[in-house]
């Protein structure tokens, strides 16, 4: 058990309460707002790892598992003992993502006291990013689907609020819409997911969940983890949702910092990791979703590649790493899916499941969140000095930003994977299990060559960034100057665990149980990474240094020109294409502008002829019978109290004529009225008679 795990709540609450804080407070805190977010930030990391420290303590490097969920509330009572209920799981996996998370946050917050200096807003700023740190949280530590979406979707509107920060640029505000739409419509499929799972289990904890897959339907088998993978795509920008995530550049440095390399887009890697529970349903003769991996793995490696081949041609400095990110992001998904694949194949033969693409790609996430916060923290102080994000008007800055220039170059050979960095051990490993997946089934080895390629991309576009903004003359106009110490700290403690992190390979065991939350109930035994495939690991190095070479040959030399690819036959469609991004933005508006729009204009014909016209003639209905009822209450039920009236009026005004104030006048009336009298008294008397004698 985990000691005082109450504590894990204090995780979520301090940057909560930050929020609050700031948005109550932040008119009278101004700049002071941005130490309340660090503060609220740094109690989230020192009880993170205490928690983690719990983790370790229960052997999980040594292949013991750990996990406790930490009831709250009940949120939504339902049937007895499966209502849902606000609880946090803390178990291998979320505890390493909570440090994670919470570090990187932290490092990021110190930085923005720096860059955010000199902005309007930055109560605004720092009450949103410490939101979002909360749903980055939340998200990670959730023991439910339900749970999960919720975290899940607080960090889909901060990341909306965030990318939108100026919103006074007609592109930053179209940007976040962009982002906010495309989005939603994984987010759609991820609920449809949840509702499933619920309609199925009538519990949504994954503790709860995982015993009884088994029992599913092929077909559900194979839905419910697709479903999940369309949340995924969408908030890890995969294709076809891939759209949002180069736009969403247009927000703050730091804000692409949160979004890149804490948990943002890496989201819907751990929902992925989640869903293993699906993917590889270890229970006797149950039958794995081969479908719904071979889907993960296809879109997987195919996204790699795509967004390599766009990354190697765009000149902004933040864009070239958002289509690195998203290409990074597949060969995550790349490493679940053939992993998956090679567990499955192996449950259902009965021997020992291998956890090594899991392992790697959980990894491969772990060392691109340092290098990537590197890298776009590196670019924001660029950016700082030099006041553009085009590298075409940088260039020569390693002489007046000596310590920007070498920590980017740490995250720029991570980024490619040259040994000793991190991202070296990780993406060698997810290559070489997709290249064992191979042997059980032929595609993955095709994906083997598209990854493989990839690597060449991924090192070429990552130095030709690094040789564009750094070295040659500088072609800007500003006098470009290195960041502050609050800004440079950070970088230089990202830059030693770029480094350092790629230790955690050996043993790659350690890592493994580290993130693996299996389930030791199921009754497989579990085995680590395999023997290294050390050719598989030098090809990777070799192409990967490849690109290193035709980067410096074309920017840094300039042997090769770089107009002799775009002259040769097809080159410059080729380079367009690129540019264009294959023009599936201009697609997407193209569908938008002629089917959604259509569809609306249908439908706004359709309100307004007949759903309006129904309306209108029910009204025009009723405005008839109103100005009939007016008519007959006017003539008719008026009428009669008005004749009524005017005839009591008549009557008195008669009675009144005969008021004289003579007595004789009043001696006659009495007279006549006794005459009257007696006349019919006795007419009655005589009539009773008459009628009673005969």
């Amino acid at each position: 058990m985990i000691e005082n795990a109450w504590v894990a709540w204090l995780i979520l609450l301090l940057p909560l309460a930050a929020f609050v804080i700031i948005g109550l407070l932040g008119r009278w805190l101004r700049d002071g707002s941005g130490y309340v977010a660090v503060a609220g930030m740094l109690g989230s990391l020192v009880l993170s790892l205490y928690v983690f420290v719990q983790v370790l303590a229960q052997g999980a490097l040594g292949g013991g598992f750990a996990s406790q969920t930490i009831d709250g509330y009940v949120w939504l009572p339902s049937i007895p003992g499966n209502e849902i209920r606000i609880s946090l799981l803390i178990d291998n996996l979320s505890s390493l993502m909570l440090v994670l998370v919470s570090f990187l946050c932290l490092l990021i917050f110190i930085y923005s006291l720096g860059y955010m200096h000199e902005e309007e807003g930055k109560p605004r700023y720092y009450a949103e990013v410490s939101l979002f740190a909360t749903g980055m949280l939340g998200t990670v530590s959730a023991d439910n689907f339900l749970q999960l979406l919720i975290f899940w979707e607080i960090m889909g509107l901060c990341s909306y609020l965030l990318i939108g920060f100026w919103y006074h640029k007609p592109e930053a505000a179209a940007a976040a819409k962009k982002a906010f739409l495309v989005t939603r419509v994984g987010d759609v499929l991820f609920l449809v997911g949840v509702l499933v799972i619920w309609n199925e289990f009538g519990t949504l904890r994954f503790n709860e969940i995982a015993p009884r897959v088994g029992l599913l339907s092929p077909q559900l088998l194979t839905l419910i983890p697709l479903l999940l993978f369309g949340g995924a795509v969408g908030k890890s920008a995969q294709f076809p949702l891939h759209a949002w995530l180069p736009d969403a550049m247009e927000g703050p440095t730091t804000v692409s910092a949160l979004i890149h390399a804490a948990t943002m887009v890496k989201a819907g890697v751990y929902l992925t990791a989640r869903s293993f529970i699906f993917l590889v349903p270890l229970a006797p003769g149950v039958q794995p979703p081969f479908t719904a991996i071979l889907v993960i793995a296809g879109i997987g490696g195919f996204t790699a590649i795509f967004a390599a081949t766009m990354a190697v041609v765009n000149n902004d400095i933040k864009r070239v790493l958002a289509f690195s990110t998203i290409s990074q992001l597949a060969y995550m998904f790349l490493g679940l899916g053939a992993g998956a694949y090679l567990m499955a194949t192996e449950a259902v033969n009965g021997e020992p499941v291998n956890s090594a693409g899991y392992s790697a790609a959980l990894y491969h996430l772990f060392n691109h969140a340092f290098f990537k916060a590197l890298l776009f923290l590196s670019a924001g102080s660029v950016i700082h000095a030099v006041h553009t994000n085009d590298m075409r008007e940088m260039g020569g800055l390693s002489k007046s930003m000596p310590i920007t220039s070498r920590v980017m170059l740490f995250g720029s050979l991570a980024l490619a994977g040259i040994i000793p960095f991190s991202g070296f051990f990780s993406k060698g490993e997810i290559l070489s299990v997709t290249f064992d997946a191979g042997a059980d089934h032929p595609g993955f080895y095709l994906l083997y060559l598209l990854g493989l390629f990839t690597a060449f991309l991924t090192a070429f576009y990552a130095f030709r960034l690094w040789f564009m903004t750094f070295h040659g003359e500088y072609r800007g106009h500003d006098h470009p100057h290195e960041s502050p110490r609050v800004m440079t700290t950070p970088l230089l403690i990202l830059a030693g665990f770029t480094l350092i992190s790629g230790l955690l390979a050996y043993p790659m065991q350690g890592f493994g149980n580290l993130v693996f939350f299996g389930r030791p109930e199921a009754g497989f035994p579990l085995v680590g990474i395999p023997p290294v495939h050390y050719l598989l690991e030098a090809l990777s190095l070799g192409v990967a240094g490849l690109g290193i070479w035709l980067a410096w040959s074309i920017y840094e030399t300039k042997r090769i020109p770089a107009e002799r690819f775009t002259r040769a036959p097809g080159g410059a469609f080729i380079h367009r294409m690129l540019t264009k991004r294959y023009w599936i933005d201009d697609a997407y508006d193209a569908f938008g502008r002629t089917v959604v729009y259509g569809i609306a204009r249908g439908l706004d014909w359709f309100d307004r002829t007949a759903i309006d016209g129904i309306v209108n003639a029910v009204a025009r209905g009723g405005m008839r019978v109103a100005v009939e009822s007016d008519v007959f209450d006017r003539r008719v039920i008026d009428g009669a109290v008005n004749a009524l009236s005017l005839e009591t009026v008549r009557t008195s005004w008669r009675l009144r004529q005969r008021q004289t104030g003579q007595v004789q006048n009043y001696a006659w009336v009495v007279v006549v009225g006794i005459v009257a009298v007696v006349v019919l008294l006795f007419g009655f008397s005589f009539l009773q008679r008459f009628l009673g004698g005969r």
